[in-house]
């Protein structure tokens, strides 16, 4: 299933120094760096960060996955940095600028103005950011609840003995949560229907992404894709002979060039 999505946009053509800064903010918050697509897999984090740096493109950086917030006023000494997060149809578009998060619209309008697309106006970006996003929905409970799932499974769900469901949902809770590495936060949004881009949330993303002259593939790829992607194309890389199973030589299509991204992952007990 699809995962909630998020992702940071920096206008910036300096990707080592995005790297480095990303890299020391996270040492700088007590996380460890570790490799999750090393051949031994490494220790297991009770909480983590798992992003990816995508090349420049158009004078813009893209860091994708869900970064600690700590995280991103550090990375805005650097420059203006975009936080645009959709969870279902839960929208959050914040901004960040010389480490401070600008809470007035005026000044949203004032920072990101110099990044206006040709044919947009600054009054075209002051009305689509006239509304405040909802924020979105956390599940930070010791286990996973049913009311995780989507609408149509908890409707579903109560059709049938609930004992029998909560045991069923109990081993596939399991199964998210070992799929996710003991992250409750990803093994939920696993079991999400995704970012919703034609929910009231996802147009008004869509309307501020093209009032910007970010480039124009700014949701692509996503988090899972690129993660499952880069794990494959990694492994072909290191064992040209690995036998591919059914599914992974289309999800390495889909990314031929995975392995332009960075990951940086980083853990902490």
């Amino acid at each position: 299933m699809a995962s909630s999505f998020h992702s940071l946009y920096l206008p910036s053509a300096d990707r080592q120094s995005l790297i480095d800064t990303l890299q020391a903010s996270l040492s700088a918050l007590g996380y460890t760096p570790f490799d999750p697509f090393a051949l031994i897999p490494g220790k297991s984090y009770a909480q983590a960060v798992r992003l990816f740096v995508a090349p420049e493109a158009a004078g813009w950086l893209r860091v994708i996955g869900e970064p600690d917030e700590n995280l991103l006023p550090s990375l805005s000494q650097q420059t203006l940095c975009l936080s645009i997060r959709l969870n279902g149809t839960d929208a959050s578009i914040a901004v960040y600028d010389n480490g401070t998060l600008l809470d007035e619209e005026s000044a949203v309008v004032t920072h990101l103005s110099p990044y206006l697309h040709p044919a947009s106006t600054i009054d075209d970006l002051r009305n689509t950011l006239a509304h405040d996003g909802a924020a979105p929905r956390l599940y930070n409970d010791a286990a996973l609840p049913i009311d995780a799932l989507s609408g149509d499974l908890q409707s579903l769900a109560g059709q049938v003995d609930m004992k029998q469901a909560n045991s069923m949902f109990a081993r596939l809770s399991g199964q998210l949560m070992k799929k996710a590495g003991g992250d409750k936060q990803e093994a939920a949004d696993l079991l999400k229907s995704g970012a919703d881009w034609d929910s009231a949330g996802g147009k008004r993303i869509r309307s501020l992404m093209a009032c910007l002259n970010v480039p124009d593939d700014w949701r692509t790829p996503d988090f899972v894709s690129l993660r499952d992607a880069y794990q494959l194309h990694i492994r072909s890389q290191r064992l040209p002979n690995a036998r591919l199973y059914p599914g992974d030589a289309e999800t390495m299509a889909q990314i031929p060039n995975a392995l332009e991204y960075t990951p940086v992952y980083a853990g902490k007990s």
